[in-house]
């Protein structure tokens, strides 16, 4: 339990200083939430036209269950956000191995 109200402590912080420098600079406050959910429209976008060039099911997984979780955030937790970022952050490191192999495949070529 100390654990969670140290994180969230620590994202309220976080939250306050990125709002803060938004303001200094004469942007508005925004919603984060709508946010997130127009970044993840978009990554899926670029990954739907990512897969015309190869087949990838994890991004377009990861991106599914996103739009799922953010149009009903009554749901959510904290935990849900974080495995989110997780399912990101492994698409990701997939796609770099795959550009690595296929990089290392044309250079035997």
């Amino acid at each position: 339990m100390q654990q969670h109200l140290e994180v969230k402590e620590i994202e309220n912080q976080w939250g306050t200083k990125i709002d803060e420098t938004l303001q200094n600079y004469g942007y508005p406050s925004f919603k984060w939430g709508r946010l997130c959910l127009v970044l993840t429209l978009i990554y899926t976008v670029l990954n739907l036209f990512s897969c015309l060039y190869r087949a990838d099911f994890l991004n377009i997984t990861v991106c599914a269950v996103a739009i799922f979780m953010l149009s009903s955030p009554i749901d959510l937790d904290p935990t849900n956000f974080r495995l989110l970022t997780g399912g990101t952050l492994l698409s990701l490191i997939y796609d770099l191995v795959w550009h690595k192999m296929i990089d290392y495949a044309a250079e035997e070529l």
